[in-house]
């Protein structure tokens, strides 16, 4: 398998999950009563990989950096 049929078969299903989400979230703000879960999260965790996080100069003080120019 190429790697451009790689890229379409992603593509098209891509496609087909974007159509999918949209219908279901239609079908979600059409309903009455908002949809509630029985359950609550007691502690909802959120975490980044370290790549593309927004940074400030000062916490940038003191690192090298992955970059050929430093």
């Amino acid at each position: 398998m190429s790697a451009k049929d790689i890229e379409r078969v992603s593509e098209g299903i891509g496609q087909q999950m974007e159509a999918w989400s949209c219908q279901e979230r239609e079908e979600i703000l059409k309903q009455d009563e908002p949809l509630r879960s029985d359950k609550s999260l007691p502690i909802l965790y959120i975490s980044y990989d370290g790549t593309g996080v927004p940074m400030t100069l000062g916490e940038l003080r003191g690192r090298r950096d992955q970059q050929v120019d430093g």
